[in-house]
């Protein structure tokens, strides 16, 4: 014990970088880029108005310092955030669905129709078929009415 006395101890705090507003049920919280529930909105001291806002739509409610997605579902939806160009797009939205390991864009430029994407999987090669459906239905001149599904990349669905 008498080594212990000589030295001072160092303590390192590290905190996670805000990703998201997360629109709970009864509450809002800032989610972290490693897709912890951090704090509510309230308490907050950043400006959370440039932030996505993701939807939980799961029924599963989430508390503080909660890990609520996983670092990798964190990551791929970080991904998907540097893929989107927010000029073109305007007001983006997001919603985890009920369905594990899925998330659901819309934006005021989709008119009304949602994209979904699988946070299991590429979410870069899921939007690059995404834009290269949304481009080939934009020469046919079709807007999809409900959904644009990217789940299968080999496989784009729309309705």
């Amino acid at each position: 014990n008498a080594g212990i006395l000589g030295h001072r101890p160092e303590i390192i705090i590290t905190t996670d970088e805000p990703l998201a507003v997360f629109n709970n049920l009864n509450e809002k919280f800032i989610l972290s880029e490693r897709g912890r529930l951090l704090l509510p909105v309230n308490d907050a001291n950043i400006e959370t108005n440039k932030l996505p806002i993701i939807d939980n739509l799961t029924g599963v409610e989430g508390k503080a310092g909660e890990q609520f997605l996983s670092p990798d579902e964190a990551l791929a939806f970080n991904n998907l955030l540097l893929q989107q160009d927010p000029s073109t797009l305007g007001l983006q939205r997001y919603e985890l669905p009920v369905n594990p390991r899925e998330l659901y864009s819309s934006a005021t430029a989709n008119r009304g129709f949602k994209v979904k994407y699988l946070l299991s999987d590429d979410i870069a090669l899921q939007h690059g078929a995404y834009l290269a459906t949304l481009k080939k239905l934009q020469s046919m001149n079709v807007t999809p009415a409900s959904y644009v599904d990217v789940r299968l990349v080999e496989k784009v669905y729309f309705l």
